[in-house]
């Protein structure tokens, strides 16, 4: 998070460095900053999906943010050009970081659930 303020604070100064070509892709380092700096988000629920058994969320969770980015794309890029295609990037990943952050409390609990039912004493009556 701190790297991602740093370079939108740092932005100005560093296309001073390179030619005026390369002004107008300030605007994409500025979209494209909101991604990095949500970028913890969503590192390390594939595992947890894994030892969970949840291994067809996992997939959702990957090829949802993959078909809106796909389709984002289309209509963004063709209006916006680069700033377009980093909206476009931007919005599949927060997409995919929100269903994660939903499905996660949800998945623990339902593994909850099913790890209590299968360490439940036996009564005796079977």
């Amino acid at each position: 998070m701190v790297s991602s303020a740093a370079m939108m604070v740092a932005s100005p100064f560093i296309l001073k460095i390179y030619r005026p070509e390369f002004g107008p892709s300030q605007a994409v380092i500025y979209v494209l900053g909101l991604r990095f700096a949500l970028l913890g988000l969503g590192v390390g629920l594939g595992p947890i999906y894994q030892v969970l058994g949840e291994m067809k969320l996992a997939i959702v969770t990957k090829v949802v943010p993959a078909a809106i980015m796909f389709g984002a794309g289309s209509l963004l890029v063709g209006s916006f050009g680069a700033v377009g295609a980093a909206m476009a990037i931007v919005s599949a990943y927060a997409v995919g970081d929100i269903t994660n952050a939903v499905l996660v409390p949800f998945i623990v609990r339902r593994a909850a659930r099913r790890r209590k039912r299968q360490t439940r004493p036996s009564t005796g009556r079977e």
